[in-house]
């Protein structure tokens, strides 16, 4: 847990979440979000696709050539990001069932990380019910489907990611300030 990935992870979904709580209700918000990631898909693809015929002095002299494979997936990813840009009609249902998968995701990320070391970070169990809000806000969304959600959805995922994103801050704060115990002394270290 002492990993700086982590606070820069949640700081993202705090964002996100912040931003989507703002500007719920906004005319075409989906629109926006499916163009978004299609600029997203853009900008790896063209950076995937030039290195994948980029090759190092080092890497002709060993014989290498151009990733072919690479090439192609970098051409999948400028035209997925290209469909999303110019058409982003297309995705808007799927991206609830997306945005569903990825607060099932945010959920079980949390409890992998949190509860093998609960007893020694000093955090309560009920800590344990923010990530399973979030996986049953997943699961919730992609039940319904978005011809049922869509309006909701948005305030939803906002308000469910701020607050995963503070329970994960109240998570890293706690291993941090234990790892710093730790490396004190160990006469200093509170194992409940």
């Amino acid at each position: 847990m002492n990993n700086k990935s982590y606070l820069v992870t949640y700081l993202i979904t705090l964002v996100g979440g912040i931003a989507l709580v703002v500007l719920n209700g906004r005319a075409r918000l989906f629109d926006a979000i499916a163009v978004l990631i299609g600029i997203i898909f853009l900008v790896l693809g063209v950076v995937s696709l030039l290195g994948s015929f980029r090759l190092t002095k080092a890497d002709k002299a060993a014989g290498r050539k151009p990733s072919v494979s690479l090439a192609v997936a970098s051409a999948g990813a400028l035209g997925l990001g290209l469909l999303m840009v110019f058409a982003p009609g297309l995705f808007i249902h799927y991206l609830v069932y997306v945005i569903g998968i990825v607060l099932i995701l945010c959920g079980v990320l949390q409890l992998y990380n949190f509860v093998p070391s609960m007893r020694s970070f000093g955090l309560s169990w009920l800590y344990l019910g923010i990530p399973a809000v979030c996986m049953l806000a997943g699961v919730l969304i992609m039940i319904l489907g978005p011809a049922k959600v869509m309006n909701f959805m948005a305030l939803l995922t906002g308000i469910v990611l701020i607050v995963y994103s503070l329970n994960g801050f109240v998570g890293y704060l706690a291993a941090a300030k234990l790892m710093k115990s730790a490396k004190a002394g160990p006469e200093l270290v509170d194992v409940k």
